[in-house]
This record gives C-alpha cells, structure tokens and sequence, in this order.
C-alpha cells in the first residue's frame, strides 16, 4: 500500500499543466452533461480544448527540443490527415464552421502530433490517464443501468451501448500490453472489461475480440499445429458468428443495405479520387436511401430507418475521401499490423485487427474516445526516425507561424459558434414565442446569423415559424435544411409548409420523397392521403389509403393504429 501511495505521489510530482488540461478533457467526455441533442455542442467543445491543447504542448516540444523526428508510419498517417483535410476545403460541403467533422479531423491531427512527441515517461502517464477514464466510463455506465435504462439514453455518455464495447474491445488489447505482470489486479480488471463488453449485447465487438484472441493464437503453436488449430478455430468463431446473425438477423441485412445503398448510388462515383469531403457521408445519408429506395422490394423497405452512417467505415471514407483517401487508410492499419508483427507486439497487433474488424460493420470513428485510443496506440514503439527541420530554419518559422495563427483563428470561431449553440439550446424548449413574437423574431435572427449551415437549428427555427404561421419564413429555412441534410422528417414538414401556401404540386412531391426516403413510415402517407382527400382526388386518394392498409408494420405503435383507421374508414366511406 505504502509502495502504491509513494508512486501515485510520484506521478503528481512529474505532471504538467499540459497534462492536467488533456485530464480535464478526457473527464470532459468521460462524464456528458450534455443530452442527445446537444452531441454537436460536445463535439465543438471537445475539438476547440484538444486543438488549443494539443498546439500548447506541440510548441513547448518543439521549443525545448529544437527540432521534430518523425518515422514512415507517421508520414502516412499526416498525409491521410493533410489529405481528407485539403479535400474538404475544396469540396462543396464544408459549411465552416458547421462541419463538425473537419473540426475534428484537425483536432486529431494536432492530437497525433502531440503523441508522437511524446517520450516513454509522458505515454506512460498518458496511458494512466486512459485507464482512468476508461473506469470512469464503465462506472458511469453501470450506474445509468441499474439506476434506469431509460436514462442512458437521455443523457447517457458520448458513447452508446455499441460504441462503448467498440472502445472497449481495442482497449482490451492495449491493455494487456501493458501489463507487464499477471497478477489478481490484471485479471479481475480484464475479466471486468470482457464483462462488459458481453452486457453491451454488441455483436461487433465481441467477434472483432474473439478474431483478435484467434491471431494472438496463430503467434503461438509451430507450423505443424497451425493449420489444424487455426481451423478449429476458425470453425468456432464461424458457429459463434452464425449464432449472432441468428439473434438479429434484420441487423445484419440492415448493414448490407446500407452498404448496396451506397455503392450503388451515382453520387458515390462524384469525385471519385478525392471524395466528396468530410461529413458528407453522414449529411447524405438519407439521399443514398432514398435513391435505393426506388426501386427496392418491401422486406428492405422495411430495414431503412433514420441514421447518419453506412455502418463501414471504409465505405465511408471512400465517399468523404475518394480512392486516395481510403488506399491510405487501408495502408496505414496493413503497415501498422505489419509494423507490431515484426516487433512481436503481439497485443497491440490484435488491437489494430479489433479496429480493422470494427471498421466493418460499424463506425468507430464517430466516437472521438476512438480516435485518441487509436492515435495514442499508433505511437507505440515508434523507431526509425529521423530529423526534419527545427524551429530555427526560417522557412520552418514562417510556416509555423502561419499554422498557428491559423489554428488560434480556428479555435475562436469554434468557441463563437459553440457559445451560439449553448444559446440555441437555452432557448430551443422555451414556448415564450407564441405569446413574445417579437423578442423570438429577435433572438432567432441573432442566432441565424451564426448557425445558418446547421440543420437541426433551422429545422427547430422552422417548426417555431409554422406554430406562428409563418409559412413562407418557414419553407425558406426548410429548403435549406433539406439541402445539407435531407431527412424525412424535415420533407414532411417542407411539405406541409407548401400545402399551407397553396404549393400544392410541390407539397404532393416533398410528401412522396419522404415516403421514398423512409418508406417504413406512415405519416407521410397520411399527410399524402389528406392533401388528395383536399384536392378531391379520390382516385390517387384511394390508392394511398389502399396502400396503408396493406403495407406491413415494422414498429406498432397508436399513431400507426390511428392512421390505419383513419384510411379504413375514408374508403368505407366512399
């Protein structure tokens, strides 16, 4: 005990300012305040303190040390950042400084910078950090569960049920790499993550984990063994994964129509070398439904909901980045395997193959935890190095500075359009605006000023506008929505804002793409049937109200059994 205490002690001595500052931005998003709808709020937050963070402790480095060493490892990994970075700006879907995902892409590339200056002593303090927050996390996750369900996904952590296994089964791995020694700490604490993991009911991680323990296992018997083990295995892994397909099968047909969706759609061969820019993937993500859609058959009509991402992030880099951007993803994790084989790493091996598996049936990249965790494990061992240039050749100076300058202007509008956000959603629940039109008209024109590119904020503008009637103002901020992030629901309301303007061609067509874009609903039919029934078409009329009597109910619900007797008994009535 008294060992124990002397280190911890030790450890406090040997932190920084820097240091503690990366602590209270991994507390940050260990522990959320923050509920569902406030995510891009947390993001911005998140990227603004890790840039600000992470340049302080690059200039501190480079200072002291007057110069920077890098290995091939990491010129790959700056060359995808530089890359996706480049392409964005030159795309047509930055919206700066809206796209929350270039913010983040510069953020964790500040991050890796900082790492790979980072000495054996500082990742070793790094890395008690993450094994902090990785406690803190799964405390705050038991307690959400035994406390309520519900909650978790009120306000709940920056990871979801699923994200948090993905964290987790990489985390695993890192893990056990540094653990030097195989005492009762270890294991229990091991046991607990494994545990876990199970709780999460998270398919994806625990084949990535069972796929990883198998290569760990390859490592260890003699040729002689290694096909037959390898096979049995194999076979296993085969029974287990066919067991999980079993117990959702609509999961997995939901991934592989996302991915067809897709692939398939013309826009994914815009741009095809350089991408379409990043974030786009997630804005478009309905469209690509939506143009599948057409001509599916009902089952997979059935499978499309609302989401924000092709659950494969290698699909997905391929639209945000283009053939360039996915080949050098692909090369950095085929190098960084190949990188810990040779140095038998075995652990961190199996931690990269974890991710590479995540990467396929999920979006690990979502989840700023993931990134860090990957970042911070592509440091590891870092050899081959050699000098570039230091802080004294004038050329390196004069572009530092500009770089800094540029990252300093980056954080300020970051924390502008933060401080609008946390504004936005001070007001964003309030009904004062029907009974305070002008001090509403007043603070909505402020904040849309600034959040103009944000389509959440126009929608709720939007929604406010109709309660006042205002359907003109109303449609203007629906069109704009609708073009950076087309969903069904901003549809129906577009349409409803086109019927009550007398637009009744246009209201008819935004009612039937939202039936395209999520066919599985009946809202939009119901909104359909009622502006035919107003037109008088009884033909068209009739169809529809036929049409929602026959098509199947995913999701029972009262709304469905009230619309659903709602067309029952208009053609009973004809």
């Amino acid at each position: 005990m008294k060992k124990l205490l002397l280190h911890k002690i030790k450890f406090f001595k040997i932190i920084s300012t820097n240091d503690i500052a990366l602590l209270a931005v991994s507390v940050l998003f260990a522990l959320r305040w923050f509920p569902n709808n406030h995510r891009n709020l947390f993001f911005f937050i998140f990227s603004g303190l890790s840039i600000l963070a992470a340049l302080i402790f690059i200039v501190k480095k480079n200072i002291r040390k007057s110069y920077w060493k890098l290995d091939t490892k990491y010129i790959l990994i700056f060359v995808f950042f530089i890359f996706s970075i480049l392409s964005t700006i030159f795309s047509s879907v930055l919206y700066f400084p809206d796209n929350k995902n270039f913010i983040l892409y510069l953020a964790y590339f500040l991050i890796f910078m900082a790492f790979s200056l980072t000495n054996a002593v500082e990742r070793k303090i790094l890395f008690g950090m993450f094994n902090l927050l990785v406690v803190l996390v799964i405390i705050q996750y038991i307690l959400i569960l035994l406390i309520n369900k519900d909650y978790y996904t009120i306000y709940g952590l920056t990871l979801n049920k699923s994200t948090l296994a993905n964290v987790l089964a990489i985390y695993f791995f890192i893990f056990l790499h540094n653990s030097k020694k195989i005492n009762i700490f270890n294991v229990v604490y091991a046991t607990i993550l494994i545990l876990v993991i199970l709780s999460t009911g998270s398919r994806t991680a625990i084949i990535a984990v069972l796929l990883s323990l198998i290569v760990i296992f390859s490592f260890k018997f003699d040729r002689k063994q290694l096909f037959s083990s390898v096979s049995i295995l194999g076979i296993v892994l085969g029974g287990i994964v066919y067991g999980l397909y079993l117990w959702r099968p609509d999961s997995v047909k939901g991934r592989l129509l996302l991915w067809k969706a897709f692939l398939s759609s013309s826009e994914s061969i815009k741009d095809l070398f350089f991408g379409r820019g990043l974030g786009y993937s997630e804005f478009k993500t309905q469209m690509f439904l939506k143009s599948y859609l057409q001509n599916s058959n009902t089952p997979e009509q059935l499978l499309a909901g609302s989401t924000f991402s092709p659950m494969n992030e290698y699909v997905q880099i391929f639209i945000d980045s283009g053939i360039i951007g996915a080949f050098l993803f692909i090369v950095i994790l085929v190098f960084t395997s190949y990188y810990f084989i040779i140095r038998k790493k075995l652990f961190l091996l199996a931690a990269n193959i974890s991710f590479m598996s995540i990467c396929f049936f999920s979006y690990p990249l979502y989840s700023p935890f993931i990134w860090i965790l990957l970042l911070f494990f592509w440091t590891f061992n870092n050899e081959m190095k050699y000098k570039v240039f230091g802080y004294k050749n004038l050329y390196f100076r004069t572009i530092a500075v500009f770089i800094i300058c540029f990252l300093l202007f980056t954080v300020f509008k970051i924390s502008v359009h933060s401080f609008y956000l946390i504004k936005w959603n001070n007001v964003q629940s309030k009904v004062d605006y029907l009974y305070d039109e002008p001090g509403f008209q007043k603070t909505y024109t402020i904040l849309n000023k600034q959040l103009s590119n944000t389509p959440d904020f126009l929608s709720d503008y939007a929604q406010k506008l109709q309660a006042l009637s205002r359907y003109d103002q109303s449609k203007k901020m629906l069109e704009k929505a609708v073009r950076i992030e087309p969903t069904a629901e901003r549809l129906m309301l577009l349409g409803y804002d086109c019927e009550m303007l007398d637009f009744y061609d246009k209201a008819e067509y935004y009612y039937k793409n939202a039936i395209q874009t999520q066919p599985k609903l009946f809202r939009p039919r119901y909104l359909l049937l009622k502006l035919y029934i107003k037109l008088d078409k009884r033909t068209l009329a009739k169809d529809v109200a036929t049409n929602i009597l026959l098509f199947p109910v995913k999701v029972p619900s009262q709304e469905v059994k009230d619309i659903k007797m709602a067309a029952k008994n208009y053609l009973s009535g004809i």
